[in-house]
């Protein structure tokens, strides 16, 4: 299984603004403990609401989690058949990624030691960004 990790710096506040006091954590004690795979807990229904996967109806097509008008716009502009943020890679060729076979690994890099990356479902292209300190090599994240 994967572990979950986030960069994001972010405070949760109550409704006048504290954050709580200050924790104090064991990064040595934190990394030490055993990564416990959550994927069966998930399959099962055991671990509801928590998907190890996108969910997807009987004839494994992508249910949708929100309204049409959320999706809406998730492409970016369209203009003379393109978009900004998506490109239809189902034909494998005249583009910049080829989501016809993509990698295992699901990462597929703009180039090398690249900032970008596409995510490839359906044949589509997504495109994603590296984190901060981090690039796009050999279709993994380095």
């Amino acid at each position: 299984p994967e572990e979950f990790w986030n960069c994001a710096d972010v405070a949760v506040s109550d409704t006048d603004g504290s954050v709580g006091p200050e924790l104090s954590f064991d990064n040595s004690a934190l990394e030490s403990l055993a990564v416990e795979n959550l994927v069966p807990a998930m399959s099962s229904g055991a671990l509801a609401g928590v998907f190890s996967v996108c969910p997807e109806d009987a004839s494994e097509s992508l249910l949708g989690v929100g309204s049409a008008a959320e999706y809406d716009g998730l492409c970016g502009t369209e203009a003379d058949g393109s978009y900004e943020r998506c490109v239809d890679l189902t034909s494998g060729a005249g583009s910049l990624a080829d989501c016809s076979d993509p990698p295992e690994s699901g990462i597929l890099c703009e180039s090398e030691c690249s900032d970008a990356w596409f995510q490839c479902h359906n044949g589509l292209a997504y495109t994603h960004f590296v984190a901060a300190g981090t690039k796009c090599k050999g279709n993994d994240f380095v």
